[in-house]
């Protein structure tokens, strides 16, 4: 079974919900949502890097199909600095967090920025899907058997 598209959607949803929350924190003056952003943050870190390492073994088996490799090294490379910008964000995130130095809305710009990354990397992802038919499996005609 091919990991890479049932992982991709963690690190998507977690930068996400890290960015939500600091907004909460930021606009309500609440720091009861600052930690559950920061473990989202790291959560996503772990996430995208899990996803970097199944995108890349994935990588051959869509690599031969006609038209794709300059989309599927786009994302190849979107998808590294996403996951390399969300471990090494959660993990200085969480020094200065432990230092008393993580500014709240520097904090969020952080997150946004991170986020809009990790949007774009998915939608690269997805035409490679949609528009050269990475890892959809289409049945040879005549090798289906009705269903009773």
């Amino acid at each position: 079974m091919p990991w890479h598209p049932v992982l991709v959607h963690y690190p998507i949803a977690l930068t996400i919900m890290a960015a939500v929350f600091q907004l909460l924190a930021v606009l309500g003056r609440r720091t009861g949502f600052f930690l559950p952003a920061l473990v989202c943050l790291c959560a996503a870190g772990m996430a995208g890097i899990t996803a970097a390492i199944t995108g890349t073994a994935q990588e051959q088996l869509v690599k031969e199909l006609p038209g794709i490799h300059a989309a599927l090294e786009r994302h190849e490379a979107l998808g590294n600095l996403s996951a390399w910008t969300l471990g090494a964000g959660g993990l200085l995130s969480i020094y200065l967090y432990l230092k008393g130095q993580l500014r709240p809305r520097l904090f969020l710009l952080a997150l946004v920025l991170a986020g809009t990354l990790v949007l774009v990397t998915g939608h690269y992802g997805g035409r490679l899907v949609y528009s050269h038919g990475a890892g959809v499996s289409v049945p040879v005609p005549g090798e289906l058997e009705p269903v009773r």
